[in-house]
């Protein structure tokens, strides 16, 4: 997949379109098939920042929304298809553009 990978901190200018290996969801996770993300202003901060738990490259977009496309063995809340929106923790997740854990 590809996704927009900050490399370094150093604004919106180091964000490069890069191929990345699709994420697989651990027990407690689900894997969202990303149809939108917004970047807001903390995602635009960040790429000047950065974010203390980061190892770079690093995938940005928190503003999120799309569907379930799989999960983990212990998520039971959610169904593969089920359609969702939310605002990604900013020390694991990024969703610029494709899929997100």
């Amino acid at each position: 997949m590809k996704a927009w990978m900050l490399k370094q901190p150093n604004g919106m200018s180091a964000l490069s379109l890069e191929e990345t290996d699709k994420p697989t969801p651990a027990s407690n996770e689900i894997c969202i098939k990303v149809a939108a993300v917004g970047v807001n202003p903390m995602d635009y901060k960040l790429t000047e920042w950065g974010y203390a738990t980061w190892s770079y490259p690093q995938v940005i977009g928190l503003d999120v929304a799309g569907t379930v496309e799989s999960m983990g063995k212990d998520v039971k809340q959610f169904s593969t298809g089920d359609r969702v929106i939310f605002f990604a923790d900013p020390r694991t997740a990024g969703a610029l553009p494709n899929t997100l854990v």
